[in-house]
């Protein structure tokens, strides 16, 4: 379970410029599996978590009472965390079986790096809305994360002998976290009084998520590159809003590409296209009307997608998610 924040400001300074400051969570990543140390794939992962909080501060200018352009600057933290658990050779005579010798966690806490924001928003007419946003790639460097090596009793004393030897010990680690530029294209369109249409296209520059470097402190001989070479992305996105009187609502739906190649599909990055339908209600109060909650709510469905015999760390597996996600806003206008 994920709690992702969401607080945005805006307000204007004179009659041509206006300002905005927002917090959220753009990026994220939740996998965990059930039985650890009985699990088939816990050499490869059996925890992942990718954690991130951006905030960004916008000014924007109204060229004409048609046309207006922003720009800005925004700082995004990003943590990670790994869990791994490093398994024996293949024990003699015991028909190629391997027991569990260590627990392996790969631990940094936020780091933050910095990016910029562009937009443009042009109304041709009443009925019409047309607007372009860039969110640039930001990399996040982690220089100090913690990496953690716990042998495992394995039930044989000559193997544990030789595995307290031969573990690393637990020392710092850094990497580099790649956040993905974006860019939207999107229109709204009002063609009766109360609804609105709205459609939008999304791309990702996953490309820039080629490999995850892991650069060891204490003993660099265990150093490794986890190679992804993901592929840039799109998302497909359409909905409506209906206002009434004393309330709205909403409903949608998107088409969101996998970024991952079919070889970099693994319980680490188990990544599929995904669907979203969504549905939403809000609702205005006060005297004035200058309060407002809105609710909604995201059944997220991800595609089977299977590896068999083209998984890079020939891992065969097939893969399907379900994601939920509730959300609450409440805003206040004057």
């Amino acid at each position: 379970n994920f709690f992702p924040p969401h607080a945005y400001l805006t307000g204007r300074l004179g009659t041509r410029w206006a300002y905005g400051l927002g917090v959220n969570a753009p990026f994220g990543l939740g996998v965990e599996w059930e039985h650890p140390g009985t699990f088939t794939g816990r050499e490869l992962a059996t925890k992942a978590t990718l954690r991130s909080l951006a905030s960004s501060a916008t000014l924007a200018f109204g060229l004409t009472e048609k046309l207006s352009v922003s720009a800005g600057l925004t700082e995004l933290w990003g943590g990670v965390e790994l869990n791994q658990i490093l398994l024996s050779p293949p024990l003699p005579g015991g028909g190629g079986g391997q027991v569990n010798v260590a627990a392996v966690q790969l631990k940094s806490d936020m780091r933050k790096g910095a990016g910029m924001n562009a937009a443009l928003l042009w109304l041709p007419s009443d009925q019409w809305r047309l607007g372009v946003n860039y969110r640039g790639g930001i990399d996040v460097k982690v220089t100090d994360g913690k990496a953690t090596f716990t042998q495992m009793p394995s039930g044989s004393a000559a193997l544990d002998s030789i595995v307290r030897l031969s573990l690393p010990p637990s020392q710092t680690v850094a990497t580099t976290l790649h956040f993905p530029a974006l860019l939207s294209v999107g229109a709204a369109w009002r063609p009766l009084p109360g609804w609105t249409w709205e459609g939008d296209v999304n791309w990702t520059q996953w490309t820039a998520f080629d490999e995850l470097r892991l650069k060891f402190n204490t003993t660099p001989g265990i150093n490794t590159a986890v190679v992804e070479n993901y592929h840039d992305s799109y998302r497909i996105s359409v909905g409506a809003e209906h206002q009434l009187d004393s309330y709205a609502y909403r409903f949608g739906y998107y088409y969101d590409q996998d970024a991952a190649p079919p070889e970099s599909v693994t319980p680490l990055l188990p990544d599929a296209t995904r669907h979203g339908v969504t549905l939403g209600l809000g609702f205005q109060m006060g005297a004035q009307k200058s309060w407002s909650l809105d609710v909604y709510n995201l059944a997220l469905f991800v595609e089977k997608r299977g590896t068999e015999g083209i998984s890079r760390d020939h891992y065969d597996g097939v893969y399907k998610a379900f994601v939920n996600s509730l959300g609450l806003t409440i805003g206040h206008h004057w």
